[in-house]
């Protein structure tokens, strides 16, 4: 079992990777240029995903996910 995450692990890291830095590229160069990547609005989907789910939901994860990334790190969780 513990074979199976790891590979699944492996197999999503760089994509999730990926599609952060992706995200991210495209919300700053239409913040700079106000031109649409791919004819999409990221700014505004963003903003609509966010509200969505509700902002401290998103605080929520974020806070969790780098206390596991710090805590990982200090006592080997991954």
């Amino acid at each position: 079992m513990k074979e199976t995450i790891d590979k699944v692990r492996k197999l999503l890291k760089p994509i999730i990777r990926l599609s952060i830095g992706f995200a991210a590229t495209a919300i700053l160069f239409q913040l700079t240029t106000n031109v649409k990547l791919f004819n999409m609005d990221v700014v505004n989907n963003t903003s609509k995903f966010m509200n969505d789910i509700g902002n401290e939901t998103v605080m929520g994860l974020i806070s969790i996910s780098l206390l596991l990334n710090f805590l990982g790190k200090k006592i080997k969780l991954y």
